[in-house]
């Protein structure tokens, strides 16, 4: 598979302060790639930069094997960028999704095309006629999404597009997306805090920490507050179930978990002690990646990927189980990986 986007040795910096760095990262043609990480972890930075909206301090963006540079307004025909809070004009939906075509001089057969590009996001042609005050949110959402596929991008790149919106409105805007990517080739990236949203939609999801990588895939997240304790530090569940880590940087510090670093046990397994973490657990869901099944876990509070077993025991939705790691398993995203 073709390399759409590469990023070398991205450096990002608003008024001085960096907010993203990326020594090497590439997305590549056709795929859906996920964005992951808190608010300020710089997605959107690195959306905006994509988009050909910024420009890095240091480094290169590629685009097509191509430096970026001096190819800006080129380039920002073929990517588009719906924002969370898209602004419409105060004017038609019609003259709302046909504005990019009219500034690209496009004109041709302009009321079937808007047509076309309502019936992908699930509104009947004569939504065409509405005024942009009569929208709902998720009404409004879908018709920059119009706005935009109606141009028929190489990249369309998604920042929370469904948050906040009502279940028809995530469906159609998942539907549109998906159609694209299936009969143009739009590469998809999408910006979400929902990671179940995000595991379903996207080919791989990258995680983004203060401008940082982290890593790629379900990670698990785990935020404190951390409990200090003689061999490291411990998150308080609320119950007898105590989840135990390296010592915390921080009460509040963020720390991920990979999920073949969290072993699937059912409840009487006689081996459990060997595990410093040992969380009482309900298998929720089961999905696979690239590299295998995975079960989703609600443990208390926390909902958890792990890595399904090579074993002949089988584990189904609403079994009770054990989840059982090391102290060790445990990452913190503030503490630089040494090397292996």
């Amino acid at each position: 598979m073709n390399t759409l986007f590469r990023l070398e040795n991205v450096v990002v910096r608003y008024a001085g302060t960096e907010v993203l760095r990326a020594e090497a990262l590439d997305i590549p043609e056709h795929s859906v790639f996920g964005l992951a990480g808190h608010n300020g972890s710089g997605k959107s930075t690195l959306l905006r930069l994509l988009a050909l909206l910024e420009r890095p301090a240091s480094g290169r963006l590629l685009v097509d094997g191509a430096d970026s540079a001096g190819r800006e307004r080129e380039l920002r025909r073929r990517v588009t960028l719906l924002d969370q809070e898209p602004y419409l004009l105060r004017r038609s939906v019609l003259e709302n999704v046909a504005y990019g075509l009219r500034a690209r001089r496009e004109s041709g057969d302009l009321e079937r095309r808007v047509a076309e590009a309502l019936e992908w996001v699930g509104l009947a042609p004569g939504f065409a006629r509405r005024s942009w005050r009569e929208l709902s949110g998720g009404e409004a959402q879908r018709v920059a999404l119009a706005a935009r596929l109606i141009l028929r991008p190489r990249a369309l790149l998604l920042d929370e597009p469904t948050a906040n919106l009502d279940a028809e409105s995530v469906t159609r805007i998942n539907q549109a997306a998906l159609r694209a990517r299936e009969e143009w080739g739009t590469t998809l990236v999408l910006v979400s805090h929902d990671m179940a949203w995000l595991a379903e939609m996207a080919d791989s999801v990258l995680h983004l920490h203060h401008g940082r990588v982290t890593g790629y895939g379900r990670m698990n997240i785990l935020r404190g507050p951390w409990l200090a304790e003689p061999e490291g530090s411990r998150l308080d569940l609320g119950s007898d179930a105590r989840l135990r880590a390296p010592a915390a940087p921080a009460t509040d510090a963020p720390a991920a978990v990979e999920p073949g670093d969290i072993t699937l046990l059912p409840p009487d397994d006689a081996g459990a002690g060997r595990f410093d973490s040992l969380l009482p657990a309900m298998v929720e869901e089961l999905s696979r990646d690239r590299d295998g099944l995975l079960a989703l876990c609600r443990a208390g509070e926390l909902r958890l990927f792990t890595r399904l077993p090579d074993c002949e025991r089988v584990f189904l939705p609403g079994m009770p189980v054990l989840l059982g790691f090391t102290r060790q398993a445990v990452r913190f995203l503030d503490v630089p990986r040494t090397a292996d």
